[in-house]
């Protein structure tokens, strides 16, 4: 049976660095660039087998402060999974934004979710790299 997986990154080119990466692992992947289209994917397949996950999806969520953003982040991502998913896939956090992935770590943890924080070059470098 094939890996189901969702990778959420508002970087296109992260997108195709992590195809890239994990070509030939058989694996079905599906995209999201931001929080929307992660929601609108976690509600319309019926089950991933892991989720990666950025906490910056966009560019204007790293230049506001918490009482200015008005965009959705990974920990808004973080927070709806751990209310509204049924079950609890392992969670890759990606994110280079190190208070990011501590808000997002301890909720999915506090949900269930086993949590794994690799820096994205550090996880495109565990699948052997770009092919």
């Amino acid at each position: 049976m094939k890996h189901k997986v969702l990778f959420v990154d508002d970087m296109q080119n992260r997108h195709e660095v992590f195809l890239d990466a994990v070509r030939g692992k058989g694996w079905e992947i599906v995209m999201a660039l931001d929080y929307t289209a992660a929601i609108d994917a976690l509600q319309s397949n019926s089950y991933f087998d892991a989720l990666y996950l950025d906490h910056d999806l966009s560019l204007s969520s790293i230049m506001c402060g918490p009482l200015t953003c008005t965009e959705r982040t990974g920990t808004d991502l973080a927070l709806w999974i751990s209310w509204e998913l049924k079950y609890r896939p392992p969670v890759w956090l990606h994110s280079h934004n190190s208070r990011g992935v501590a808000s997002m770590k301890k909720i999915l943890e506090h949900a269930g979710h086993t949590v794994h924080c690799v820096p994205f070059g550090k996880l495109i470098n565990e699948f052997g790299g770009p092919k």
